[in-house]
């Protein structure tokens, strides 16, 4: 609405709007009782136009879908429900339908028929002759799947197929609900859908791209598909689609490809066409410009020369292939453009380390040219050190080495500066200690070059007790090493006794010690790993390797155990070691599926290790004890109660849980899309909803007609049962006989035996029926069917048991359902106001007096104070529908009440003579104005009042505008309200908006008198748009004077108003001449203006073509004469000409002489003083 209201703002007007299509203009229907109606009405657009709207359903039964829309195509689809009506009641109301293309109402008429008459006659079919139909005509078949009647042939065809629509039920219905119908009645096959291809190759273009792959499916049927892209370079055309707008079994799937989101290289993007839970591929890879640039090339050099040169430093490659590998990288870097002073200076290091001595001082003559380079500090002392190769002189030694220390000195950050400490001043270090040391701050400083990692190498492969910590330096280093297979067994020692003082859990260490597992192999690697892993508990199934190698290599850890079990997968069938049996036989903290699953174990291997069994056999009995408290199961648990349980350990809370395990089944879907498992039971009020976790779910299921459903993270049901295993956990007809000796029977038995095999009620069994009855989750027509079942009994035994119980816990509403009048004013009668208000909101408005609803609503209001309910408002309306209420019953309403823009705006007016004023109402009726852009109509009063309880002003501005624009292009009457607001708080507004002043404009015309304000505002409107050429007919009306100030008092104006979209033509003939044709110009939204100079007695006879979309039209003709005289003394060129036609018409010589001569006289001093320069 905020948006329609914002084009408001922005004078963006519609001159009409197309109306829509209703499939239907009236409902009439016939449905059983306690049965749901459905229904649909669609939309159209006229023109297709995009339709944006809301719906109500008229009535507190009625509920629609969707409630607000948008699109050029709609489906509404509503439900009436009927509880509480009977045969011969009928359902009236209205469907409300407000829309940008107007308020739409269609009434409908649901007549009740008693149970077992039918409604509409529906083939009584078997379920393959109703698959038969929806093959040939799937719309068909949906028209009768909605239907109640269906539903009522559902339960003919068994509980599973009355189960299954159930479930369905529980989502919208749609033609999807009717295909997953016959796949889960199994008539038909899954729909399932192939690409044509799983992968397209394109090249780039230089403009956008449309491909097409073309999708096919394999069987009759409908499924909604649905289209993504992982790739912001491909769009989908039809992300959202159904397998309905297929041709044949083949649908081409469009998709643009924009050139200016692709980068350099391949692109690659990945379709995924999704239909019924599954899910097919298609790869778009786009090959683009190269990306192999010069810098590209000059990196690839580098890296070879680095991995060359830790091969050199590691001994796997020897001083010349290094040299040459070197050079040959040296030459190719420099062809890609690189100039970098360091390669020079490498070059000439590698040249000197082979003893090409004259080759390397040839070049470090060449890099002495580099003055301005050699500054940097690093590549200073680079070249000096370079400088040192072969000079035996000591005093130039001794002087480079100085000049090298105060360079590292100046820049001790500086990683370069410092390797060269190490290699020219290795005797300023004590020991390598203090060489580490250096190469970890350089670490700390930002370097983590493989250079210095090397020389760190060096000195830990002379003594790997170096490292005496595992820091961050340490363990990138390690990381190194490993990557470099340069650790020894030494190192992965140390690192391993280092390890088990690092207090959290590191990732990259936890790699290195992995890595160095997988290279030297020891019990203390396996120790730090697993102590490692526990700090940051790590219980995931991807780290049971290590725990299973240190319970199998016996390491001594403490809490070893716990996490061998909790990581282990498969725990409950695999062999266990005899040390972890031993240990959990005393000491036993795992969760409760870790202990099942061991406890399990030790169960199936019992005739094997028979002591152990014993040593476990009372902790299993006291855990079992403690499952069926909880009332938990589970594969595990299920083989452990079959294996111990006995009926002399039960207490009621166990057999209670019993009773749960006996019915739960474990469902299995490897699907990743499915999220949760339904299950419907035709006797229960609500659906089981669980969801899978790991791809399992256990659910309860007390008869094999149930029906069971998947259910995707969209919310979509599946009755597909390929998609899913379901296996019974636990079956013993001898526990059943365990709980049902219990007094009180646990509520799933009870289900089981009264619900399920249907017993009828006798005095053996009424205490169980009534203990069903009350059963929490019972849907509640199966309730409603026991009390049936208990009423008649109750009535042909007077004095039997458990009655009092009985009313307690019965519905009213069920017991008295034909005498609800006659209920209701009993309770009021005895003031039992709460009681009735609840009979009346359970069973609905029908059947209660007028009288009697007042009464209801206002104690409820009185007493409760509530907020918004729509059982309430619905009840206020009725009584204002019937035309009796009081001042607390319109108060409510009036607050409360949206809906039809016609019954709001009675209410207010209703509200006006009890003297109550509602600001929510006012502001509810003018936004529904707004958005309808209709029913304006008597709505001025209810806008000065909102105006003066300081409504939203950009509210009240767009109501202004509305109405100016009605008033001032469709010739809509306004009241003077909306003028004096406009003139209060628009006029004196910067960018107040053009509609409002032509209206203001328009409407000074019509004032006799204006005020002084006034006449400022009209003279000031009138040179605004008479400048911008803007002339419309009423300008006519304003005073003489003040069209001759403007030179509109020799014009004459026609108009003509249609669509803006229209084209108009003008032919008209002056004083009997040729015939002419112009076009009319729009002036402002659809008003066309044809501007004329006329003479005294001037006939102008014309006519109007108009081009509209629907075809031409054409106006009768008509003729203007021109009757204006120019008062004696008026001495413009055009009052003088009139004047003189005015002479000729009468044959007036003297004064036709006397005219002539003054008009000669003046155009001679109009020619000579004001000539052209």
């Amino acid at each position: 609405m905020r948006r329609r209201i914002n084009q408001l703002l922005k004078e963006q007007f519609t001159y009409e709007v197309p109306p829509l299509r209703l499939s239907e203009t009236e409902i009439c229907a016939q449905v059983h009782e306690n049965e749901t109606f459905r229904g649909k009405v669609r939309l159209e657009g006229e023109q297709g136009n995009l339709i944006h709207g809301f719906v109500s359903g008229g009535n507190i039964r009625v509920k629609v879908n969707p409630e607000m829309f948008t699109g050029r195509k709609q489906t509404i689809v509503f439900e009436a429900d009927t509880k509480g009506l009977h045969e011969g009641d009928v359902l009236k109301g209205t469907l409300l339908i407000g829309t940008t293309a107007g308020e739409y109402q269609v009434p409908y008429q649901i007549e009740i028929m008693a149970a077992g008459k039918p409604k509409e006659v529906l083939p009584d079919c078997t379920p393959e002759a109703f698959a038969v139909v929806a093959r040939e005509d799937f719309a068909q078949a949906y028209m009768r799947f909605v239907t109640p009647e269906f539903r009522e042939q559902t339960k003919r065809w068994g509980d599973h197929a009355f189960a299954l629509y159930e479930g369905i039920l529980g989502q919208t219905l749609t033609y999807h609900s009717l295909e997953q119908f016959l796949v889960g009645m199994n008539l038909k096959a899954l729909v399932t859908l192939h690409l044509s291809s799983e992968h397209i190759l394109l090249q780039k273009s230089e403009e956008d791209v449309r491909e097409e792959v073309l999708l096919m499916k394999d069987t009759w049927g409908f499924a909604p598909v649905s289209v993504s892209c992982d790739a912001d370079f491909l769009t989908i055309e039809r992300p959202y689609f159904t397998t309905e707008e297929f041709t044949g079994s083949i649908f081409s799937l469009g998709f643009i490809v924009h050139r200016e989101k692709l980068h350099a290289g391949r692109n690659f993007a990945r379709i995924t066409v999704r239909a019924e839970a599954r899910e097919i591929t298609c790869t778009v890879e786009v090959r683009g410009r190269s990306a192999t640039t010069a810098a590209f090339y000059q990196m690839q050099e580098i890296l070879k020369m680095m991995n060359a040169y830790i091969g050199w430093r590691s001994k796997r490659i020897g001083l010349q292939a290094w040299s040459g590998i070197t050079n040959g990288c040296l030459i190719n870097y420099k062809k890609a453009g690189g100039n970098h002073i360091f390669y020079e200076l490498y070059q000439i290091y590698v040249l000197q380390q082979s003893d090409e001595q004259m080759e390397a001082d040839l070049l470090l003559q060449e890099v002495q040219k580099r003055k301005e380079e050699l500054t940097v500090p690093q590549w200073k002392g680079f070249y000096l050190y370079l400088t040192l190769s072969g000079n035996a002189d000591k005093v130039y030694v001794e002087y480079i080495k100085n000049e090298i220390r105060d360079l590292y000195l100046a820049n001790q950050e500086n990683w370069i500066l410092q390797w060269l400490m190490l290699k020219v001043n290795a005797n300023l270090f004590k020991n390598d200690s203090e060489r580490l040391d250096c190469i970890r701050r350089q670490y700390i400083c930002g370097c983590k070059s493989p250079v210095m990692y090397l020389e760190a190498w060096e000195i830990l492969k002379r003594e790997p007790l170096m490292m005496r910590t595992l820091g961050e330096f340490e363990i990138h280093l390690l990381r190194f090493l490993c990557r470099e297979k340069l650790v020894d067994r030494e190192l992965c020692g140390q690192a391993a006794q280092l390890a088990g003082h690092i207090q959290h859990f590191h990732p990259l260490l936890y790699d290195v010690l992995c890595r160095c597992y997988a290279l030297y192999p020891s019990r203390n690697l396996l120790t730090a790993i697993c102590a490692l892993l526990m700090k940051g508990r790590k219980n995931s199934s991807r780290y049971a390797k290590w725990f299973e190698l240190g319970v199998r290599q016996d390491i001594r850890l403490a809490g070893l155990y716990e996490y061998y079990a909790m990581t282990a997968e498969d725990l409950n069938v695999r062999e266990l070691p005899t040390e972890v049996r031993m240990y959990f036989s005393y000491n036993n903290t795992l969760s409760y599926e870790k202990k099942a699953a061991i406890y399990a174990n030790i169960i199936r291997n019992r005739s094997k290790e028979e002591e152990i069994y014993d040593s476990y056999r009372a902790g299993i009995v006291l855990f079992m004890e403690e499952q069926l408290m909880e009332g938990r199961i589970s594969r595990d648990l299920a083989l452990i109660y079959d294996a111990l349980l006995t009926r002399f350990v039960l207490n009621e809370q166990m057999t209670r849980g019993l009773a749960k395990a006996l019915f739960s089944y474990e469902i299995t879907c490897d699907n990743p899309h499915i999220r949760h498992v339904i299950v419907v039971h035709r006797q229960l009020g609500q659906e089981q909803r669980v969801m899978l976790s790991g791809g399992r779910a256990c659910v309860q299921i007390y008869h094999k007609d149930c029906a069971v459903l998947l259910e995707d993270k969209d919310g979509v049901r599946y009755g597909d049962c390929s998609l899913y295993r379901l296996e019974r956990l636990l079956s013993r007809t001898d526990f059943e006989a365990y709980c049902r000796e219990l007094q009180q029977i646990p509520g799933g038995l009870l289900l089981h035996d009264c619900g399920v095999n249907g017993a009828a009620v006798d005095g053996e069994n009424v205490r169980q029926f009534v203990q069903l009855m009350q059963l929490s989750g019972i849907r509640s027509s199966y309730r409603r069917y026991l009390q049936e079942q208990l009423l008649q009994y109750y009535t042909q035994h007077p004095h039997g048991r458990y009655m009092e119980e009985f009313l307690r816990a019965a519905d009213r509403g069920e017991l008295c359902v034909h005498h609800k009048k006659e209920l209701v004013d009993l309770l009021l009668l005895q003031g039992l106001m709460e009681q009735a208000y609840v009979l009346v909101e359970q069973s609905g408005l029908e059947h209660v007096s007028a009288n009697a609803l007042v009464r209801l609503c206002s104690w409820y209001i009185e007493e409760h104070e509530p907020n918004e309910q729509a059982f309430l408002v619905a009840g206020c309306l009725r009584c204002f529908e019937k035309q009796l209420y009081n001042e607390t019953v319109l108060r409510y309403l009036m607050h409360y009440y949206e809906g039809a823009l016609g019954t709001m705006k009675a209410i207010w007016q209703t509200g006006q003579s009890f003297l109550l004023e509602d600001f929510v109402l006012e502001e509810r009726i003018l936004v529904l104005v707004l958005f309808l852009q209709n029913g304006m109509q008597k709505t001025e009063e209810i806008f000065q009042s909102y105006v003066k309880k300081q409504g939203k002003p950009w509210l009240c501005k767009a109501y202004a505008v509305l109405l100016c624009y009605h008033y001032f292009v469709k010739d809509m009457p306004v009241d003077q309200e909306v003028f004096d607001y406009i003139e209060q708080y628009l006029l004196g507004e910067v960018g107040n908006p053009q509609i409002c002043q032509l209206a203001i404009l328009r409407h000074y015309a019509q004032l006799t008198q204006l005020t002084a304000g006034q006449q400022k505002w009209m003279y000031y409107l009138l040179d605004k748009f008479t400048e911008k050429g803007m002339y419309f007919r009423f300008y006519r009306k304003f005073p003489q004077k003040v069209l001759q100030r403007f030179h509109m008092h020799d014009k004459y104006i026609l108009e003509y108003r249609t669509n803006p979209t229209d084209h108009v033509m003008l032919h008209y003939r002056l004083n009997g001449q040729k015939e002419q044709c112009v076009a009319m110009q729009d002036m402002y939204e659809g008003i066309f203006v044809k501007e004329f100079t006329l003479f005294y007695r001037d006939r102008l006879t014309w006519y109007l073509t108009v081009e509209k979309e629907s075809g031409m039209e054409k106006t009768p003709e008509q003729t203007l004469t021109c009757e204006r005289r120019s008062p004696r003394g008026a001495t413009g060129r055009y009052e003088l000409i009139n004047r003189l036609a005015e002479a000729a018409q009468k044959n007036d010589r003297k004064q036709l002489k006397e005219l002539r001569e003054q008009y000669i006289s003046q155009q001679y001093l109009v020619e000579e003083l004001f000539q052209i320069n």
